[in-house]
């Protein structure tokens, strides 16, 4: 009788269609039958099922599944990582990326901004244009450098103004400073100036660092992405660029304690992210 019931009043449901045959020989027969309260879904996920979603998977290496993201990744060491990027390098002269994480600190040792130019032993970007102001003895020695370089003195700030001259530093000698004092809305981050190393009487040394130079920066989280190498590079060749880099960002460290580099990847766009074992490297 109760079965009786229960087929005529739930007969249709939200998202099924029961079938009903042979009541007389048979209970009944159907694709599914769904019992739960008011036959709705959950307004909020029991705790039982929370209690799976909050197991950290990747803190054990499993063998009872065959997913990646179940898995621990393994981490490479740095000719382990470039015979892969070798192994993958389809259509030659792709970018390897470096990614990087590292522990910015807080209170006195915070670091606030984290940028700078590098200069790597085996440059990826083209020479870089680099506009001189300097006169005299100093105005001479950086023409003796070859092209990408413009080098000039007062009759260059009327173009500066303009904003008819194209270049990606600006280096000037301390003694031409108070000429261009009024330049700092123009050239913005291209303002030469001491702390940068754009303003020094060292116009030669400071020209074969940013002519090559390359600029980084990390987010306010410790996270920076730069290009480090060419899969046409060398492996010596990338390996040295790697470690010059990683060596100039530590440089930012401002203490001892802890780790500062969080974690090292290696990216390149037709080949997978590969991690790195820092110490192993």
């Amino acid at each position: 009788m109760a079965v009786a019931n229960f087929i005529r009043l739930s007969t249709v449901l939200k998202d099924n269609i029961l079938f009903v045959q042979n009541l007389n020989n048979h209970f009944f027969q159907c694709g599914c039958i769904i019992v739960s309260r008011n036959f709705g879904r959950y307004t909020r996920t029991p705790k039982k099922f929370l209690e799976i979603t909050k197991k950290d998977r990747n803190k054990v290496q499993r063998d009872d599944v065959f997913f990646i993201f179940d898995q621990v990744l393994p981490k490479y060491t740095l000719q382990e990582a470039i015979d892969t990027f070798k192994a993958y390098d389809l259509f030659g002269g792709e970018k390897i990326d470096i990614l990087l994480k590292v522990d910015l600190n807080t209170g006195k040792n915070k670091i606030g901004v984290l940028k700078g130019i590098i200069r790597l032993p085996k440059p990826v970007s083209p020479s870089q244009k680099v506009l001189v102001l300097a006169e005299g003895e100093e105005a001479a020695n950086a023409r003796l450098l070859g092209d990408g370089i413009i080098v000039g003195g007062t009759e260059l700030i009327k173009q500066i103004e303009e904003g008819t001259l194209e270049f990606d530093h600006c280096l000037s000698t301390l003694d031409f400073l108070p000429n261009i004092k009024h330049l700092p809305r123009i050239l913005k981050n291209k303002m030469p100036n001491t702390r940068r190393g754009t303003a020094t009487d060292d116009i030669v040394a400071a020209l074969q660092v940013f002519l090559h130079g390359e600029s980084y920066i990390a987010d306010n989280s410790g996270v920076l992405r730069h290009t480090v190498a060419l899969t046409t590079f060398k492996p010596e060749e990338i390996k040295d660029n790697i470690k010059v880099f990683l060596k100039t960002i530590e440089l930012h460290k401002l203490t001892s304690k802890g780790e500062f580099f969080q974690y090292l990847s290696l990216i390149t766009p037709t080949g997978p992210k590969l991690d790195i074992d820092i110490k192993a490297s």
